[in-house]
């Protein structure tokens, strides 16, 4: 497929919410196979998403609110999942992501208050990043990563770099660099 698989832009004008997508599988896409943009309270689940050429899953622009979860995620182009641009309170949690190209769940730009991970049931399985198996940078405060497992990333385990206030706890991690990496101008990281 050429271009997004599945993709739904609204804006501050037009907003869409409460849109479900759930048991599709997409193969072999140019671009993202999920892209939400200014998308709130959006719930992906059960999909089966493999070898797209850039983030398997992406939220963006004020993205809220939104739940992701149980999605198999195999060789994307970029990260498994990503969160852009203040898509806060997010819960991403059981999702397996395998040997992405990048980090395994990725958060970018004043995301705040998600969940990567929620308890000893629903965490995320990311296995053979190329990059982090969890990457946190640009101010995206106040979110937690918790009872995730983390294997064979080519990176760090969990990167969090100019972001506050971050949890991580109750994870397993094995990596090729460090397991936790709180890097420069990272505040109240516990």
């Amino acid at each position: 497929v050429y271009g997004d698989a599945i993709r739904i832009s609204a804006s501050e004008k037009f907003p869409i919410t409460g849109v479900k997508i759930s048991k599709n599988i997409i193969k072999n896409v140019s671009r993202y196979g999920i892209f939400l943009t200014q998308v709130a309270k959006a719930e992906i689940a059960n999909n089966e998403i493999s070898s797209s050429g850039n983030h398997a899953i992406l939220l963006e622009k004020n993205s809220t609110d939104s739940v992701i979860k149980t999605n198999t995620i195999t060789k994307p182009g970029k990260s498994g999942i990503a969160l852009y641009s203040a898509s806060n309170k997010a819960t991403v949690s059981g999702n397996t992501i395998t040997e992405p190209k990048e980090a395994g769940i990725y958060l970018y730009d004043n995301v705040k208050n998600c969940s990567i991970g929620v308890d000893s049931k629903n965490f995320n399985t990311i296995s053979k990043a190329k990059g982090n198996g969890i990457h946190i940078t640009g101010k995206c405060n106040s979110n937690t990563v918790a009872y995730n497992k983390i294997t064979n990333a080519s990176g760090d385990g969990v990167f969090v770099y100019e972001s506050s206030s971050i949890t991580i706890k109750n994870n397993k991690i094995s990596a090729s660099k460090n397991g936790i990496n709180i890097n420069s101008n990272s505040k109240k990281a516990k």
